[in-house]
């Protein structure tokens, strides 16, 4: 499925409060080096300064009128960062969780279309996590080649709460 959202937040066919926008807005907001310039509280959104390139800036400024990106980072320690580089094609972090009880870490990547869907195993659908099978792999194909051809930037995103058995402590 393909949803339209316009930076306004007034128009689209997404809801924010659905499972899984609130997971493309976390790691949209958490799996990036991309922040405002500093005192800007006064100016609007869309009219701010970032630091960071220009995919990176659209998305914490599609992200900020929904959940301010320095406190949902702050919410979130990150224990880990592999930057984006031309060769991986992806940034990933392993983060805590925003949840104080919860000891587990999750790990969120975001990137190349074809570099993040080859290292899933499952898709994240209206909140309900399905296996990444051969037509789920074909409809994001058409998606990718869709947007792609209509001149859209188009990313990957994926987050997977690791095996804690894998994990070191801290």
């Amino acid at each position: 499925q393909i949803c339209s959202a316009d930076s306004s937040l007034t128009k689209g066919t997404f809801d924010p409060e659905a499972e899984t926008c609130q997971a493309l807005l976390r790691i949209g907001a958490i799996c990036s080096t991309a922040q405002f310039e500093k005192d800007q509280d006064d100016v609007p959104v869309l009219q701010r300064s970032t630091i960071g390139d220009a995919s990176e800036s659209g998305i914490i400024k599609f992200c900020q009128p929904i959940r301010d990106i320095d406190e949902h980072r702050s919410k979130h320690d990150q224990k880990f960062q592999l930057p984006f580089n031309s060769t991986n094609k992806f940034m990933l972090t392993i983060n805590e969780t925003e949840d104080p009880d919860d000891d587990r870490r999750i790990l969120l990547m975001k990137g190349a279309p074809e570099r993040v869907v080859n290292r899933c195993s499952h898709i994240l659908i209206n909140g309900e996590e399905l296996e990444l099978d051969e037509e789920w792999k074909e409809s994001f194909q058409e998606a990718y080649d869709t947007l792609g051809g209509m001149g859209e930037r188009v990313l990957g995103f994926a987050q997977m709460y690791p095996d804690r058995c894998r994990m070191l402590p801290g």
